[in-house]
């Protein structure tokens, strides 16, 4: 369910991340409670928070906030930005991206100011991480480089090495597992010459996740198991627990249950020793998720439960929101919808406050599913409605072009602060000089006249207070005006992160930023693309039976499995026609295997359709009977409209698929001879002979009866592979 990849990120402060003894945590709060309020004491509350991050997050924001108001109080300009940093780090693990980012790039100000490189170079590597984790991986590849040429500065071998490897793993989640793996070896390469053997078992790790990518299960598992064997070797307990995790999940895909439960188990125990919060976070939510497709229900809810609580405690709503969700998914399948309804809620209220978007959309789809179980339509209609707006919010040509660079505003409306300090110190000396000069026609005067003494003083005291009064205006003035800046940031970062989501929930990301950036985007021509329509027969009876509410309720069941189904095997879902829904796999990247995976998710949508129809036999409710068709071959996509945007695809070969369809029959996939000759090997399929299509000459046609035994596997995901 959960499989963590081994990066090695350059987090926390000025000191690369471990997992500390309870032992250090002792001895920084007795250095502590002795400390003095100077520099060392800035530093120490630093260190706290990173022996704490993981385990108490709550905590470990005290003793930030503690830092940076000793640092501004001592003017100790690296302790502020060091904290600073921290800050951000706290921020972004609470799934707070946008405040994250406003404390990165303070830090790093701050850090370039002091020509630090050493920080320069955390707080980019920092920035490229978050970039990463938005999946804007462009922007990610940016920062990674600019830390990297500090550290090529630094003549820091082992940093480099392993900023080579973050980027790698942007190009790994981009697809581009090349690319990936001929980094990943070129950061391996650097840690062995320079014996970091910390270094080399993260980026086994990372080559291991590569390979699994691709299906090539014994290179997976020589990878995993040479990252645990070093991290064994060298005594880091969390990368070994990780290793663990990942081999779990590895011989959970084989099949192999005992040894993945064991794997888990075993991760869990070393994790809880050495009190890696994010590590039994992972183990508890991935053994509970073992046991709950056990259908060992109890099993499954005492790990929930026991990751909630946990989670609570720590302060770390992320993860205890994901936990209440899984709750309700126990909850759900033991048909105690009242449970899992609060469940549910209880997790769609963090998510919300955290603003977690894709896991506000799956409480709403739960939530809604709970209803329509529960006979609750007008509910189900209510959530399943919310599920919609949050998916596929649709923006115009105008909301598109105000979209703007957060970080470009950042640096403008820095320079604005900056001119605003440097004209209200202007005015200041301006204030100090005038009162210098007449304190100077003082002393002259009482060289001439006692009583012009005495005059000039009364006059300088009453001007004296005038310009005190107006010195305090003026500082009061400075004070409000960087508060607004810094509300007008954290501002600008949460509605540009917003606009980023928003934006990418309807378009697909290459057409995103080409829209984003020259307010248009290419049509582009693909030539290995499966399409899939799918369409109910007899709709118009089954219309006549039902109530409005009660026909949208039922669409609106189908069409949830089917986004879930085609979501897993990574196909684009084009859009819906009344009962008719189309999908396509090949596109917006190109996927050579998509014929396999499209015909796995028919099978699946199938499956699906006939569990339902069993159902509804049983209550001598109408069945829903579907065809599905599907044909591979040349496309081209883009985007149409100008006000509202819609993604959509053309061709021959969409025509086709839709006359795969129609030319079909009643619960049977039907697939053109094209297509076939990509999934023959892997699928047992019966000919039907040169059959006329609509509008089309005869037409080879085979009907899908299966994936073949003893011969293939499929992974998450549908990539086919041979068994050994």
């Amino acid at each position: 369910m959960i499989k963590r990849i081994l990066f090695f990120i350059l987090i926390s402060s000025l000191h690369c991340f471990t997992y500390s003894q309870t032992s250090k945590s002792d001895s920084l709060l007795k250095v502590l409670a002795k400390a003095s309020d100077d520099t060392s004491k800035v530093n120490t509350l630093n260190d706290l928070f990173k022996e704490y991050q993981n385990s108490n997050p709550a905590r470990a924001f005290k003793y930030a906030k503690q830092a940076i108001d000793l640092a501004e109080k001592l003017n100790f300009s690296k302790g502020v930005a060091s904290s600073l940093n921290n800050i951000g780090l706290y921020y972004f693990n609470q799934g707070k991206s946008s405040e994250a980012l406003v404390y990165y790039l303070k830090a790093n100000d701050i850090f370039t100011l002091l020509d630090n490189e050493r920080g320069e170079a955390i707080t980019t590597a920092n920035i490229g991480y978050l970039f990463f984790s938005q999946d804007n991986y462009k922007k990610a590849i940016e920062y990674y480089f600019m830390s990297m040429t500090v550290a090529k500065e630094m003549q820091d071998s082992s940093r480099v090495a392993m900023l080579l490897e973050n980027i790698g793993m942007c190009y790994y989640a981009q697809g581009n597992y090349s690319k990936a793996l001929d980094l990943c070896l070129k950061s391996l390469k650097i840690s062995e010459r320079i014996n970091d053997k910390k270094g080399i078992a993260y980026v086994y790790g990372n080559i291991g996740e590569i390979y699994d990518s691709q299906g090539n299960l014994n290179k997976t598992l020589e990878y995993y198991n040479k990252s645990l064997t070093v991290s064994k070797e060298i005594g880091d307990s969390a990368a070994f627990a990780t290793s663990l995790t990942n081999i779990g999940e590895l011989y959970l895909h084989m099949g192999n249950e005992k040894k993945a439960i064991e794997s888990y188990q075993m991760a869990l125990k070393i994790s809880t020793e050495i009190s890696y919060q994010s590590g039994i976070s992972t183990c508890l939510l991935n053994i509970g998720d073992y046991y709950l497709k056990q259908k060992n229900y109890s099993k499954a809810l005492e790990y929930f439960l026991r990751e909630d609580k946990l989670s609570d405690e720590s302060d770390d709503k992320n993860s205890q929101a994901n936990a209440l969700r899984l709750v309700g998914e126990v909850y759900f399948e033991q048909s105690n919808y009242s449970k899992a309804l609060v469940s549910y809620q209880q997790s769609l209220d963090i998510a919300a406050e955290l603003g977690i978007k894709d896991l506000m959309k799956q409480d709403y789809q739960a939530i809604s599913m709970v209803y329509e179980n529960m006979g609750n339509i007008e509910g189900a209609y209510k959530f399943h409605k919310k599920y919609s707006d949050i998916k596929d919010s649709i923006y115009n040509e105008e909301s598109i072009n105000q979209i703007a660079d957060m970080q470009t505003k950042y640096e403008t409306e820095k320079q604005i602060e900056e001119i605003s300090l440097l004209k209200k110190e202007s005015e200041v000396q301006t204030l100090k000089y005038s009162r210098g000069k007449l304190f100077v026609f003082f002393i002259c005067g009482t060289l001439f006249l006692f009583v012009i003494f005495a005059f000039l003083t009364f006059r300088a005291y009453r001007m004296n207070k005038k310009a005190k009064v107006a010195l305090e205006i003026q500082n009061k003035e400075i004070s409000e005006q960087k508060e607004q800046i810094t509300k007008s940031r954290a501002d600008l970062a949460h509605e540009k992160q917003k606009s980023d989501n928003l934006l990418l929930n309807i378009l697909p990301f290459e057409t995103a930023e080409e829209l984003k950036t020259n307010g248009y985007a290419s049509v582009r021509h693909y030539n290995h693309v499966s399409v899939m329509f799918t369409d109910f027969v007899d709709f118009t009876r089954i219309t006549e039976n039902l109530t409005p509410v009660e026909l949208i309720g039922e669409l609106n069941k189908f069409f949830i499995r089917f986004d879930e189904i085609i979501g897993k095997f990574n196909l684009e879902k084009i859009k819906t026609i009344g009962d008719a829904f189309m999908c396509a796999g090949g596109l917006p990247h190109r996927d050579q295997e998509n014929p396999m995976k499209v015909v796995l998710a028919a099978l699946e949508i199938q499956k699906f359709v006939n569990e339902c129809n069993q159902d509804k036999l049983v209550r001598s409710e109408p069945v829903w009977e579907i065809r599905i068709g599907i044909h591979t071959g040349d496309i081209i996509a883009g985007v149409v409209g100008k006000k509202k945007f819609a993604y959509d695809i053309w061709g021959d070969t969409v025509n086709t698929a839709s006359r795969m369809e129609s030319s079909g029959e009643s619960g049977k996939i039907n697939i053109s001879g094209h297509t076939y000759k990509y999934v023959r090997d892997y699928f047992d399929c019966t000919y039907r002979g040169k059959v006329k299509a609509k509008n089309k000459e005869d037409i080879d046609m085979y009907f899908i009866d299966g994936i073949k035994k003893n011969k293939l596997i499929f992974q998450e995901g549908g990539q086919p592979f041979q068994k050994m």
